[in-house]
């Protein structure tokens, strides 16, 4: 997983001359730096609006801003939106570069994840194959004005299933390499996509046969999907693209319910501005009647209701109340709101097994989790380390497991274990995620 990693570090290394990322101390707080953040991206902030939130910030606080916009993953949106009302002239010349140069940065790395999607959809297409790109790839050219506005770090195509011996062929003949161990004889219910694919200085690539798990809650007709699918053209390629009313729906159930708004207000903000743009090809009934389809409902009115409330996206009000939930929609709410506003910057390694550890009573349960953790079925430690699991070595493996789960979280644990205020706070958020995650997966009486 180097590719991967250098390209996230790249990402990163993107940011702010004047953005102290390792600071605490905060003038705004962190609400009122996520507030400010979503009034000057609300897709109703108007010029005269934009010049009286930027003009009474202090340097600190547009320090603050930053941060908040960085870990957010829209620095280079903020650039947009002073830009094009042309009020960059009003921003302290250190945030105006700083914007500027996330902007630059932004675009350079994707002029080349866009040169390099191209060779590989001309591969893929010119084995008679269809394909859709997902999520990033398709954002930032097919949907945003400017390719620097969404960033991303691999790229993910969607192929019908029964071609996937097709594009893994037509990917290997290009160069790439399966990261690690896959066998298409299996059922492969647990994961989407073959395992990543790499070649070096290329971006890591995720060929996708779904949107989603097939033992996920929620039962996506992935035919319906090709079906409806419409022609684009990415990368300079002629390709295929989800129907506009799929987008949103694949958008809300990868970001809201897998990822758990973990990207932040960035996997708002795409679905706020697809509705912004698109707001008159939108046929509500038919997005909610596909939602009840596919079982999403709460997944659907969380996302509508956020991008609605944080991101002004014009959603009506019949729509989110025929969606709302009968019981329990302020608290979910509020505690969504509190997931937003904890993006983790600690550094600290914390999973939901060790949030589940904490909650655990009495030391054999303890170790039954612990050994649970460890003892992984071989096919999954198959995909980990790249072996067979029908070979003997396989089970030298589990004792690597051993020594890395202890590498990377016994120093969590103790903390978890001293009570650690910092450790204890995480806990808490990732109980409150998980919870809310199950919530979402529940089915509507």
């Amino acid at each position: 997983m180097r590719l991967r990693m250098r390209w996230r570090k790249q990402h990163n290394r993107s940011f702010a001359l004047c953005i102290n990322r390792h600071s605490n101390i905060m003038n705004l707080d962190t609400r009122q730096a996520f507030d400010l953040l979503c009034q000057l991206l609300n897709v109703g902030t108007g010029r005269d609006d934009l010049i009286r939130l930027a003009g009474n910030l202090t340097p600190q606080d547009w320090q603050d801003l930053l941060l908040a916009g960085s870990q957010n993953g829209v620095l280079q949106l903020l650039h947009h939106r002073f830009r094009d009302l042309k009020q960059e002239s009003t921003l302290p010349e250190p945030v105006r570069q700083s914007l500027h140069n996330a902007y630059l940065n932004a675009t350079a790395r994707n002029m080349v994840m866009l040169h390099h999607a191209g060779s590989i959809l001309h591969e893929l297409t010119h084995h008679d194959l269809d394909v859709i790109p997902l999520k990033g790839l398709y954002l930032a050219e097919a949907v945003y004005p400017a390719i620097g506005l969404r960033t991303f770090s691999d790229l993910d195509l969607l192929v019908r299933r029964k071609d996937l011996d097709t594009a893994l062929q037509a990917m290997e003949d290009i160069g790439y390499r399966l990261t690690t161990w896959y066998d298409p004889a299996d059922p492969n219910e647990d994961i989407k996509h073959l395992p990543p694919l790499e070649k070096e200085g290329w971006p890591l690539v995720e060929m996708h046969w779904s949107i989603l798990e097939e033992d996920a809650p929620f039962p996506v007709n992935i035919d319906g999907i090709w079906q409806r699918a419409v022609p684009a053209r990415v990368s300079g390629v002629n390709v295929l693209a989800m129907d506009l009313h799929d987008l949103v729906l694949h958008l809300a159930i990868h970001n809201t319910y897998q990822h758990r708004l973990k990207a932040g207000l960035r996997s708002l903000y795409d679905i706020a501005f697809i509705i912004h743009q698109q707001k008159d090809l939108i046929d509500w009934e038919r997005l909610d009647a596909r939602a009840a389809g596919w079982k999403m409902e709460r997944v659907l009115w969380l996302t509508l209701r956020l991008v609605k409330d944080l991101l002004g996206a014009e959603v009506p009000e019949s729509v989110l109340q025929q969606l709302e939930p009968q019981a329990s929609a302020a608290e979910v709410l509020a505690k969504t709101r509190r997931q937003l506003l904890s993006l983790d910057t600690s550094g600290t390694a914390l999973t939901p097994d060790l949030a589940a550890l904490s909650q655990t009573r009495g030391i054999f349960s303890r170790l039954k989790l612990v050994w649970s953790r460890i003892f992984i079925p071989r096919r999954i430690l198959a995909r980990v380390y790249n072996v067979d699991p029908a070979s003997p070595r396989i089970y030298l493996y589990y004792a690597r497991r051993f020594r890395e789960l202890f590498r990377n979280y016994s120093r969590s644990a103790v903390k978890l274990a001293k009570h650690d205020q910092v450790v204890l706070a995480g806990v808490d958020m990732e109980l409150e995620s998980q919870k809310l995650k199950e919530w979402m997966s529940e089915e509507i009486a």
